[in-house]
């Protein structure tokens, strides 16, 4: 049977996964399943990737027993773009919206955080390598297939590549519960990094210090904070509003 490897499972992650070109080996298909888009076989055939049929125990294997909704896809390796790589295509770009994130642990808040990136039209994510998911299957399922849309960089000095951005004329919004800044209060329609820290402890204090605002979201109930992919979301939301605005 060989081994897992790295995959992407589920309708929409794969069909996805096609449109975006990523390195698709085979897909294997469940022999009963019903409903799958005719859209991914025909893609398939397209690129010459290899369908195959197989049972349910196969794809239980490949995808780790998650719901892989009978397809499941085999890549090649990926691996996040070393930081100076990912910069070089950012600065190709002119990009002005970039979400940095430090020792996100969790897969489906990393999933859910390139999901919202994507829908935001950031289209830049760099990630510290301390203490952080990486690309899963679990990410990319989380994802509904986003994150096979994006840059995704890493970097061992987070510090240092804010300090670079903010250089390059960018402001530094980081997120801290109970900081003085609300973060509706910015104005997000200039060249932004938007800096969220990971579950648990946040961001450090250096982190901290490299940014240009930082800034709460209001909580009125109970619970004082929310989870990274949620503060994440309202963060990449508000900057979109602002944009659109701006341009009505």
């Amino acid at each position: 049977m060989g081994e897992k490897g790295p995959v992407v499972f589920g309708r929409h992650p794969v069909t996805e996964a096609l449109k975006a070109r990523a390195p698709v080996q085979r897909i294997s298909v469940m022999r009963d399943a019903r409903g799958l888009p005719r859209e991914l076989f025909e893609m398939a055939t397209a690129l010459e990737i290899p369908v195959v049929r197989t049972d349910k125990d196969r794809l239980d294997f490949l995808s780790g027993g998650a719901n892989h909704q009978g397809v499941v896809a085999q890549l090649g390796e990926r691996s996040l773009t070393p930081f100076e790589e990912w910069y070089e295509i950012v600065d190709r770009e002119s990009a002005d919206l970039i979400l940095a994130l430090d020792q996100v642990q969790d897969p489906q808040n990393l999933g859910a955080l390139l999901r919202s990136a994507e829908g935001a039209g950031c289209r830049h994510v760099l990630l510290s390598t301390a203490k952080t998911c990486g690309l899963t299957a679990v990410v990319s399922k989380s994802s509904a297939g986003a994150d096979q849309h994006l840059n995704i960089g890493r970097t061992a000095k987070l510090g240092v590549a804010l300090e670079r951005f903010r250089q390059a004329g960018f402001q530094v919004v980081a997120t801290v519960p109970g900081a003085p800044e609300e973060y509706f209060q910015v104005d997000y329609t200039g060249p932004t990094v938007l800096l969220l820290g990971g579950e648990g402890r946040g961001l450090p204090p250096h982190l901290k210090r490299e940014s240009t605002h930082v800034v709460n979201l209001p909580m009125l109930g109970k619970v004082q904070s929310l989870n990274v992919a949620s503060s994440g979301a309202i963060l990449l939301y508000e900057t979109v509003r602002q944009r659109v605005s701006q341009n009505r």
